[in-house]
């Protein structure tokens, strides 16, 4: 059974590697504007589900789907990719020295049994307190332009977190711990389910 990242993130696929070194990405095109829901724990789950599914409609051979998606929440509300430089400023001006929770909701998906499992992840982030020169000096180097929150923290705004809890992995944008524990049960059931049938 082939693996296959539903993502053509590159860090996503440098996460991914810790648990399986080969892997098939297929990129689902799902367009996130179609998810409605303001809750930041309901949309991760509904994008990864969703991209999952999109991407099970483009193939037709047994495979085994991992799907992500990842945003910011501050206040209960969803921040994620910036449009442009001036909205980057305003995203992390609004994050600038305070405490923010990031969410990866995944989706694992077996196309050859049509199980599927949907979960959450969450990590908090505390931002320093930076200046507004610091904030545009950062913007200008274009890291943050594709990235939830405007940021990466394994990259040049480490300097300016002022701690982390909870899963790092989570907050680059696939939460490789909970995907393994998650997996193990998923194949387990499996197991269970097929020496059921086996039985019967």
């Amino acid at each position: 059974m082939k693996i296959i990242l539903a993502s053509q993130s590159p860090r996503r696929k440098k996460l991914l590697k810790k648990i399986f070194p080969f892997f098939e990405v297929i990129v689902s095109n799902f367009d996130e504007e179609k998810i409605k829901s303001k809750s930041p724990i309901e949309f991760v789950k509904l994008a990864a589900q969703s991209k999952a599914r999109a991407t099970a409609q483009k193939i037709n051979y047994p495979a085994f789907i991992i799907s992500a998606d990842t945003v910011v929440a501050f206040r209960e509300k969803i921040i994620g990719k910036p449009k442009d430089d001036v909205d980057a400023f305003r995203i992390l001006s609004t994050l600038n020295g305070q405490e923010q929770i990031v969410l990866s909701g995944f989706c694992l998906l077996n196309t050859l049994t049509k199980q599927e499992v949907v979960d959450v992840e969450q990590s908090i982030v505390k931002m320093k307190q930076v200046s507004v020169e610091e904030i545009r000096r950062y913007i200008a180097t274009g890291e943050g332009a594709d990235k939830a929150g405007a940021y990466a923290i394994q990259g040049k705004t480490d300097k300016f977190i002022d701690y982390f809890e909870g899963s790092y992995d989570n907050i680059v944008g696939l939460p490789t711990e909970k995907i393994i524990d998650t997996i193990q049960r998923f194949f387990l059931e499996m197991s269970k389910e097929n020496n059921f049938n086996h039985t019967k």
